[in-house]
């Protein structure tokens, strides 16, 4: 039996006041004896003056055709179609990428989970609230809105998990929202970290994104992916830079 090991974990969060800036940092682990070894971190500035995109790790073989299956668990129709909007999105953009759907978690690469959560606070609440996937409090109400988890070892992933909730603040999030959360989460898949900018699709707060994908985000992608992408013979390789310029 493999044991897999998450190799990165990002959030996408939504605050309820506007921040002037705020870093959310990205932490990347690979297997070491059994237990998570941290090897690096990402932290979004944004005031740099060199807009980037991170780039934390690429696919293994599973996407030597340059298709990846998916499934996704819970959820109304609704918003089980705006995943795939943002999937077809995340397709349309990127040249040669393809997703297909699988009804069976075991043949399935990425699975996207819709997590009801209530007004008791955390996933699997009871009560009339909506609060996101979890929350943290300061200055400022914050709701996680989104959650990706990449598992493999050696800067190549091998499955995805992404986790989206059903609502924020004590309101269920509008179909247009989930799309753009699941944009952004899609894209995390794919081997990017988050943009040190706002106005990305994957900058890392949900007030600042545009419900499309950007030329940048698309160089990460096949920057990531480059011994795909790029016409490699070498097999799959992690990815030769931690970032793209924008």
């Amino acid at each position: 039996m493999t044991t897999r090991f998450p190799i990165m974990a990002a959030s996408l969060i939504i605050f309820s006041v506007y921040l002037a800036g705020y870093n959310v940092p990205v932490q990347l682990a690979e297997s070491s004896s059994g237990h998570h070894k941290h090897v690096g971190r990402i932290t979004n500035n944004f005031f740099s003056s060199s807009p980037s995109i991170a780039i934390c790790c690429a696919w293994d073989n599973k996407f030597s055709n340059e298709q990846l299956t998916y499934m996704i668990v819970g959820g109304d129709e609704p918003s089980r179609q705006a995943v795939v909007e943002a999937l077809n999105q995340w397709v349309s953009s990127v040249s040669g990428l393809r997703f297909f759907q699988v009804s069976d978690k075991n043949s399935a690469d990425i699975v996207i989970n819709f997590q009801n959560v209530g007004g008791s606070g955390g996933v699997g609440g009871n009560g009339k609230d909506t609060n996101g996937l979890g929350a943290i409090r300061g200055s400022a109400h914050v709701d996680i809105v989104g959650e990706t988890i990449l598992h493999g070892s050696n800067g190549l992933i091998d499955s995805a998990q992404i986790n989206i909730a059903t609502g924020a603040f004590g309101s269920l999030l509008s179909t247009d929202r989930i799309k753009q959360i699941a944009m952004h989460e899609i894209g995390h898949t794919l081997g990017l970290g988050h943009a040190n900018f706002v106005g990305d699709i994957m900058a890392p707060a949900l007030n600042y994104e545009k419900v499309a994908v950007s030329a940048c985000d698309i160089n990460a992608v096949l920057s990531a992916n480059q011994w795909k992408f790029g016409g490699s013979s070498n097999g799959p390789l992690p990815p030769h830079s931690d970032h793209v310029e924008c």
